[in-house]
């Protein structure tokens, strides 16, 4: 009797449950078709919100009453998902007894374990540590941003500990030691930040002039990408493909394995070397734009031209929008923000509609790229506070002052609204004033400040530039070069015609032309 589809089944493996001692060996328990939950549980609303990796070990069981030969089978995933968040794939550790850690740890095995790092940990790091020292000689390289290590204590014993860490920010600073007899040696000591807290104790080692760790203590090692694990899944097709085709065309060849987020901002029109717009007055006169476009909340209204601060007047029916330090005023209330480099305002979200004709006048400006001026207060024990007062100089121009602080891991900007005033997205950000006669900074923090960051400061000076546009024009003088040398005076005649026809001759000495 031979083996057919049917006499071929899934089975359970010992633990089918999401735990270290998950999976082991076969049972005789069929996993039914077409039933719900017979391999993964439901998705809670908690694994929905933070995702969640679920690991099932099934077996092939043939099931039939003789000993007919087995010749193999295959086993895919014939549909996918139809919720696109959730994926599945299948792989295989071609192990019948293994548990579920030792997939895990196959799943995990995209980096391998490299060649000891060129340095070793500088004293002892314990839990929590967000970022880890190492101890290496002058001449080596730090470790680049976003490459990860291996971090193994007690490496090949059953008390092995391991952690893979990925680099965010690297320092390096060359330091001085001194050897047991006196004489002095350099270091250098790098600081890198980690993306992830240390999980476990890690023992490090004291200054060696010899480069080398102590035995007991942990063990750094680079890392190389292996990639060896094979993982299948399905994908929907892009076309259809027919009897004979040699290619296909599917949606994605990727898959997700672990829940992870990748967010990208592209950042436009950005001024490159921290340079900043200084609005200056460009203009003799104002502009004047008749419109009836509607200003409805969230709209973003483009004028054409660089605005001069506190000339903007939209004008309508009901009344007139004025601006006052980067606000779009009705009346006394605002409803909006003006970008005066980029002529630009934005109304806000909770901003009445505005129907009808509209004439918009403001006076012209010039925008000029200037290089920013920067300057930095260092936060320690001693330093960290709410409050902070700088002066800067040269002063700074209007609208161009910006304060920054980390706080948390976090990143927060202040910045000038044009009228002396340092505001943030949110109120909570906290708030400051900027003098442009004195270059006076004084902020007051949201939060207080990460010990070991700065408190950043940048600013575009005064430019001083003049105001053309109503300046007179010298005559215009065009040289001209005649085809022939060796002219005769008194003889050179110039004849065009404006409108009117002209005539030019020379006086005979080489100066005028009449």
């Amino acid at each position: 009797m031979a083996i057919l589809t049917g006499d071929i089944k899934l089975v359970a493996s010992q633990v089918m449950l999401d735990v270290p001692e998950g999976g082991g060996a076969p049972t005789s328990k069929v996993i039914l078709d077409a039933t719900s939950n017979a391999i993964f549980p439901d998705i809670s609303e908690l694994d929905r919100s933070g995702g969640r990796v679920n690991l099932r070990k099934v077996h092939v069981s043939v099931q039939t009453p003789d000993t007919d030969t087995y010749l193999g089978c295959n086993v895919i995933v014939a549909d996918p998902p139809s919720d696109p968040n959730v994926s599945i794939t299948l792989f295989s550790t071609k192990e019948i007894f293994d548990r579920r850690d030792s997939a895990k740890k196959r799943v995990e095995a995209y980096l391998a374990p490299g060649p000891a790092w060129g340095g070793f940990l500088f004293e002892n790091h314990i839990i929590g540590q967000r970022s880890i020292q190492l101890f290496q000689m002058p001449n080596s390289t730090a470790p680049e941003v976003g490459h990860t290590l291996l971090i193994v204590q007690n490496e090949g014993l059953s008390t092995e500990k391991l952690q893979y860490v990925r680099v965010t920010r690297t320092a390096s600073v060359l330091r001085t030691f001194i050897k047991d007899n006196g004489q002095e040696y350099k270091a250098l000591i790098v600081t890198a930040d980690l993306s992830d807290a240390l999980r476990y104790d890690f023992i490090g080692s004291p200054p060696s002039e010899f480069f080398r760790k102590t035995p007991a203590s942990a063990l750094v090692r680079d890392t190389t990408v292996a990639d060896a694990a094979q993982y299948f899944g399905v994908v929907p097709l892009t076309d259809a493909v027919t009897m004979g085709s040699l290619s296909a065309k599917a949606k994605s060849i990727f898959t997700q394995l672990v829940p992870s987020a990748q967010t990208e901002i592209p950042v436009i029109d950005a001024n490159a070397a921290g340079e900043y717009d200084t609005v200056v007055d460009a203009s003799n006169g104002f502009v004047s734009i008749t419109t009836s476009i509607g200003f409805n909340p969230n709209v973003a209204l483009y004028f054409g031209n660089p605005v001069f601060p506190g000339t903007l007047n939209i004008a309508y029916s009901g009344g007139a929008l004025t601006d006052a330090s980067g606000d779009l005023l009705q009346g006394t209330t605002v409803i909006g923000t003006v970008d005066y480099a980029r002529g630009t305002a934005t109304l806000a979200p909770s901003s009445p509609s505005i129907g009808g004709t509209k004439t918009i006048t403001y006076k012209a400006a010039g925008a000029p790229l200037q290089l920013a001026d920067s300057a930095g207060i260092f936060v320690s024990q001693e330093t960290r506070a709410y409050n902070y007062i700088q002066t800067i100089s040269p002063p700074p121009a209007p609208a161009t002052t910006r304060v920054s602080y980390r706080s948390n891991g976090k990143w927060y900007d202040l910045r000038d609204n044009g009228g002396g005033k340092l505001v943030g997205a949110d109120v909570a950000f906290g708030a400051g004033t900027v003098s442009y006669v004195t270059g006076t900074v004084a902020v007051t923090l949201g939060a207080l400040p990460d010990v070991g960051g700065e408190i950043i400061l940048n600013w575009g000076s005064r430019v001083n530039y003049i105001n053309r546009a109503a300046a007179s024009l010298p005559p215009l003088k065009i040289p001209l070069q005649l085809a022939q040398t060796g002219i005769t005076p008194g003889t050179v005649v110039i004849t065009w015609n404006d409108g009117t026809a002209r005539t030019a001759s020379d006086d005979g000495k080489g100066k005028h032309l009449w």
